[in-house]
Order: C-alpha cells, then structure tokens, then sequence
C-alpha cells in the first residue's frame, strides 16, 4: 500500500523498490516484483536491449528508477502492462510523507520505457473521455478520471488551449491586483530616508481606484505536485510588496488571508475566445496551519524561470480544473463557496475507510486508513465508456483517498501486490 502524489507538473509513475537500501527508501513502503503475480519482464526498447536504470531530477529531490510493468486494477476496471518505475535511489528530499509520484504530465516528459498511467488508460479505452478533473473545495477533494456525468461545479466550464501538448501550460497575458488598501506595501524593516522616500513614492503610483495592472507576459504551467506560485524573481518581488510580505514572501501577517489584494489571471490566447480570467483570493495564496501564533507565507515565491510561472496549488484551490489530452485543453469551473482549505477541521477525518487502487492480480480488500491529521479526505471516481454500461448510470470504480499534506499537497492510496 503506497501513498502517491498526483503530480500534473511531471509524467513518471515511480514508487520505493525494495531493492533499494537507503534510510529514505526504507522510511516509505516498497514494491517487491517478486511478490507479484502479474510483474511482467521490463520494457524493451525496439530494435535493442531492455531499459536500464534512469536518473530523474526534480525542482526538489532526485530518483533513479528502473522501469517495470505490472496489470492495474481500478475497481472492475484493468489496464494490462501499466508501466512504472521501481525506485532504487531516492534523495533526502523524499524523505516525505508521500512514498511516490503519480505523474500525470505528456508522454514526451517521460523517461524511457514509461508511459503516463492516465495515458495508458487513455489507449486502452477504459475511460468514457480521455480527461481528468482535479476539484479541491471547503468540503474535500476529489479527483475524477474520465468525464464527469453532470458537472461537479456550479458554472459552465471555460476552456483554455495548451501552448503545446507536453506540460499542462498555458499563455499567461496579464495580471490585475485588487487592492484594498495601499498601506499594505512593505519595504522591509528598514527606516533610512532613501527607502521612506522609495515607500511614498511607490504609494502616490497607486491607482485610486484601487486596481494595479501588471505587466506580466509568460507561460504558466499549472503544477498539482507544487504548493506554491513559482514566479519570475522581479515579479514575486512586486506581488510580495502589494501583499506585505517580507524575506521573498517567507513571513507575512496572518491576517493577509483577509485583507490582501486578490489577484486576477488572464490566461490563454487573447487574439480568440480561448481564454479565461481566473481570480487568486488571499485565502488562497496566505499558507498557514491555521495557527496564527505560527506564522503564514505567501504562495508568491522567486524561482520561476524567466517569462514562466509554476502555478502550484493554490490555483487549484475552490474550483475545479479539468485536462483533456485528446484537445488540448484545460477547463475551469468556479466553486459556489469559495472558502478557505486553510481552515478546515482536518483533525475530524482521521481513520476515515476507503477502496483502493491495486496493482497486481492478487488484489487487497479495503481497509481502515489512518491518515496524518494534516491530510482531509477526499474522492477518485473513474468512468467506464458508454458502450461499458448504461449511459446514465454513474459509474464510480472506485472511491480512493486523497488530500492536501504540508499546506496542499494532492495524495493518494494504492497497492501493488
């Protein structure tokens, strides 16, 4: 039984192997090929040898993998030869409460002899459509493979075209901050006359309708497996001054989550109707533990490459957000309570009880799950096609735990066997 990240940022599904020795390896589960019925020889590369072991690097951490295949069973569906890979180094940085990533990014990220799970799911027409949906309100999260019958959110879904189909990334044309006050600009701590006279300068600029435009152009890459809001340094400098955030956004008062500006993102193309202006409230880029004695952050973090952001989750937060790979595309969806996930009682779902994900042919029952207190509960469905079953029938496959851990942060439970 694993506990996964469901990473839209990346394309790998890799777990611990347990041939791999390490103190950060054996702090998590760890597959064993030979306890498997169903394990199936490594990929071979057409026209040479079988895929050996691959180093891959992310933002944070590294892993070296050696790919492997294995049936996947959700519910009463199965996909043959789901490949994946078995980790035999891990990083420090891994040392987390997740055991692996479920990437869920194009198939030209992945490393050789692996293909996206979702995509193997895709080819083998197992689902109804071939997209997801990430929806993360108030009361849980929930994650939906293949298209939802009905509509999960409230409003209509806007859609907004990939730039190209390889990351989940979209045209980023401009950003306007709504100000409610303009007192909030912090320069630091310091009191010298240049840095006063900066301050007031900086105050008189403001617009007095309260509406500060930026002259943002970039790609935006909307990143399950980020917590945060990459940004181009020079910006995250800007957006942290208007919140009042110090130390490159590292402390803020807690009570910004309030009272700082909400920012609106014009997203896609402008020159056509494939684009959508999607709002970031303060209760969604003020992280905290609900704990104000603690201390909050802002979501707005330097580090983005240059023109390009890493839109982590608090994107997600209070909205649903769906990828169809057969278009293209990303859809929004606004939630009708725009809440803060920062305030939930996540203490009262501990021990909460769920159906599972199950590699292997031997497949486990369901169990009682006990969850870290800082993870809420949540829902995976997956939709067989039409031809499948009734039309109008909801065929949820399987009920799967999921969450938010360190602030937000998208998990799951499987088993391979």
């Amino acid at each position: 039984r694993f506990l996964v990240n469901f990473d839209s940022g990346s394309a790998d599904l890799w777990v611990p192997s347990s041939r791999c020795h390490s103190a950060t390896c054996k702090s998590h589960k760890q597959y064993n090929s030979k306890l498997s019925l169903s394990q199936a020889p490594r990929p071979v590369q057409r026209g040479g040898p079988k895929i050996s072991r691959t180093q891959i690097e992310y933002g944070t951490g590294m892993v070296d993998i050696e790919p492997t295949q294995d049936t996947l069973r959700w519910g009463s569906a199965k996909a043959l030869n789901i490949t994946f890979g078995e980790a035999i180094r891990m990083t420090p940085d891994f040392d987390a409460q997740f055991d692996g990533l479920f990437g869920m990014a194009f198939p030209s990220l992945s490393s050789p002899g692996l293909e996206p799970p979702f995509f193997s799911l895709a080819r083998q027409r197992l689902l109804n459509a071939n997209q997801f949906s990430f929806t993360l309100g108030d009361s849980g999260g929930r994650l939906d493979l293949g298209k939802v019958p009905g509509s999960a959110a409230d409003d209509k879904v806007s859609w907004v075209k990939l730039v190209k189909p390889q990351f989940w990334a979209v045209n980023v044309q401009s950003i306007r901050a709504e100000l409610n006050t303009p007192t909030i600009i912090n320069f630091g701590d310091s009191t010298s006359k240049q840095q006063q006279q900066q301050k007031k300068q900086q105050l008189l600029r403001l617009p007095e309708n309260g509406v500060l435009n930026l002259n943002v152009k970039g790609i935006g890459l909307f990143d399950s497996g980020t917590t945060t809001i990459l940004c181009p340094s020079s910006m995250a400098t800007t957006i942290n001054r208007l919140i009042g955030a110090s130390d490159n956004g590292l402390r803020v008062d807690c009570s910004a989550s309030t009272t700082g500006p909400t920012f609106h993102f014009t997203i896609g193309d402008d020159r056509s109707s494939s684009h959508f202006v999607i709002p970031v409230a303060p209760h969604q880029y003020i992280l905290g533990d609900g704990n104000p004695g603690h201390g909050c952050m802002s979501a707005f973090q330097p580090g983005g490459p240059k023109n390009k952001w890493i839109l982590g989750l608090p994107f997600f937060a209070n909205r649903t957000i769906t990828f169809d790979i057969d278009d293209g595309r990303i859809g929004f969806s606004q939630l009708r309570r725009n809440l803060s996930l920062y305030e939930r009682d996540i203490d009262s779902v501990v021990d909460e009880t769920s159906s599972t994900l199950d590699f292997g042919r031997n497949a486990s029952t369901p169990e009682s799950i006990s969850t870290a207190s800082n993870i809420f509960a949540g829902q995976l469905a997956v939709y067989k096609p039409s031809h499948a079953s009734s039309s109008t029938e909801t065929n949820a496959l399987a009920i799967l735990k999921i969450g938010l851990a360190f602030v937000l942060n998208i998990l799951y439970q499987v088993y391979i066997s």
